[in-house]
């Protein structure tokens, strides 16, 4: 289950990626999540995730969790926009889309947080 949650945010963007720094490894941790890739636009000031989780229960309980709530309760946030979608894996294997194993990795990444997983494909 593919989760897609998009906003904008009201603070000078070196804050939000150091806001988002603070919460990498939470995400992390979330039960069922596979991965995320994290948007962000600059000019627009708007930012968000694709997640894609084991089955729509976990997605659901993310979304529904104390992560996003906290993000939906920030005075820095507006406009959250979230939406569930069931992927299709066979479209999604002919266009190469990234629903394939993964497996750990570690980056040597300048100014990223290190201390989560990060994944390569196989």
């Amino acid at each position: 289950t593919l989760a897609q949650i998009n906003f904008r945010y009201h603070m000078p963007t070196p804050a939000y990626l150091e806001m988002c720094n603070q919460t990498v490894a939470a995400v992390s941790r979330v039960d069922g999540l596979l991965w995320k890739i994290w948007l962000t636009n600059e000019a627009a000031k708007q930012s968000g995730g694709i997640y894609l989780f084991d089955d729509v229960d976990s997605a659901d309980a993310y979304i529904r969790g104390p992560l996003v709530q906290a993000l939906c309760d920030s005075p820095d946030i507006s406009n959250v926009q979230i939406q569930l979608a069931h992927t299709n894996d066979g479209l999604s294997a002919v266009t190469h889309g990234p629903l394939q194993m993964m497996v750990p990795i570690q980056p040597s990444i300048s100014g990223m947080a290190t201390n989560m997983p990060y994944f390569m494909w196989t």
